[in-house]
């Protein structure tokens, strides 16, 4: 029950219509449903019943990318993403979207320890 009192105290960011996100991790996985499982949801995104509406309907998702080099330096890279796309597929471009950046960097970024934010 304090769980759920937690992320109902979270209040949206400016510009945000929902408070908390949703943090997918970009390293150590295969496939989406490992993704998925990895997945971490804070503020109204824990609830399932937010997530439906937030998926519902095309809207405009903010991302930031956070990319931890080898000696422990974050990276970021924000991004705008405009998708009617459901949470499977949406996660599965995102981490494709990632781990194109951390491949095109041409930084030594550990991947395992990169994680992407996603916002509504």
């Amino acid at each position: 029950m304090i769980e759920v009192e937690k992320h109902k105290r979270m209040k949206p960011l400016k510009g945000d219509n929902w408070s908390g996100g949703m943090r997918l991790m970009l390293g150590g996985v295969e496939s989406v449903d490992e993704v998925l499982a990895q997945t971490q949801f804070s503020g109204d995104w824990f609830f399932r019943d937010v997530r439906f509406q937030i998926f519902k309907k095309p809207r405009k998702f903010k991302l930031k990318f956070y990319l931890l080099s080898d000696d422990n330096k974050v990276l970021h890279s924000c991004a705008d993403f405009t998708t009617s796309a459901n949470d499977v597929a949406l996660t599965a471009n995102i981490c494709e979207l990632g781990n194109s950046l951390i491949a095109e960097s041409g930084l030594p970024i550990n991947p395992d320890n990169s994680y992407v934010v996603v916002r509504a």
